[in-house]
């Protein structure tokens, strides 16, 4: 599929100030951000926090109240600028509608048709999307018949039919099994390779953490950070340090000894697994921290530094 039109800026997906209510309830406010071309951008929030909201905005499907959106450098709002914006972007809503009765490739051949791709054309390029999104043993398959992530797979290739430049996908991975999830995170990062920018929506984060370039975190419609991955942990965390420790005897003793060093915040079990979550502050160094410890009387069998996982990151950034 050829690479659609690049963006004059080189930013693919901008919002400013943006903001839109229904009725008495705020779903967005001024919120701000920007996704530069060919990254993945992960937009995290709380259910009702303004992801879709936001989405159907970018996709021309809904108006926002005050503010500035633009797709490509094109501000959606403006009459002149839709069906340019709509052929630059592919919108996966977080239930996309299939057709009963279609087969798989019937399905792609009807939406390729509506983009208006010259019959012609359909045969190479639905064959092609079918092996992009591992699908090309079910193009006879009735659409209905197809598990739930094939399903999903199928809704990912309706929206590459055009070769759209950015991709907005409302929890693509939602009610899919560990596998199927899996699958369809490698299709998005097959299409990042392709240089497609994708904005993608998910409450299951730590798929996101391996798959995005930045993150966009907003609770209750505001901004609550946008930044790269790495730096989301400095924010919260400041010159903190993070480690790991398996302890030789019992980690819940071994937790309560080490909350006792100065310079430990916090000391807490992760799960049943006997590994103590440790964070000091960044005045204490590591061989500082384990000297203390074995002082203390823990036993250290392995001790790790780490950077705190999203779903941590998420918590520290919103108030729930």
């Amino acid at each position: 599929m050829a690479q659609a039109v690049s963006s004059p800026s080189g930013i693919a997906v901008e919002v400013s100030n943006l903001t839109k209510t229904f009725g008495a309830v705020t779903a967005v406010e001024e919120l701000s951000f920007a996704v530069p071309e060919g990254q993945i951008a992960g937009f995290v929030g709380p259910n009702g926090s303004g992801k879709s909201t936001t989405l159907r905005i970018l996709a021309t499907l809904s108006r926002q109240d005050s503010g500035m959106a633009s797709v490509m450098g094109m501000d959606v709002r403006m009459t002149t600028n839709r069906r340019r914006v709509r052929r630059s972007i592919g919108f996966m809503p977080d239930y996309a509608g299939l057709f009963p009765g279609m087969t798989a490739w019937e399905f792609l051949e009807f939406f390729a048709a509506a983009h208006r791709i010259p019959r012609d054309h359909r045969h190479g390029l639905i064959d092609d999307i079918l092996a992009l999104v591992d699908l090309t043993g079910k193009r006879d398959e009735p659409v209905e018949g197809l598990s739930r992530g094939m399903q999903q797979k199928l809704s990912l290739g309706r929206c590459l039919v055009h070769d759209p430049a950015i991709l907005l996908l409302d929890e693509p991975a939602s009610g899919l099994d560990p596998r199927a999830r899996v699958e369809l995170l490698g299709c998005l990062q097959e299409l990042r390779q392709m240089g497609k920018t994708i904005l993608i929506s998910s409450h299951i984060l730590g798929e996101l953490e391996p798959l995005c370039d930045m993150l966009v975190i907003i609770e209750r419609g505001k901004m609550a950070y946008c930044g790269s991955m790495a730096a989301a942990a400095t924010v919260t965390r400041g010159d903190c340090l993070d480690y790991e420790v398996v302890v030789d005897g019992d980690a819940e003793e071994a937790a309560e000894a080490i909350r006792g060093i100065p310079g430990v915040s916090e000391a807490s079990l992760e799960g049943s697994s006997g590994v103590v979550h440790v964070v000091c502050e960044g005045a204490l160094g590591a061989a500082d921290f384990i000297s203390a410890s074995v002082a203390a009387g823990v036993r250290i069998a392995e001790a790790r530094r780490v950077r705190p996982d999203l779903e941590r990151v998420f918590l520290d950034l919103t108030e729930g």
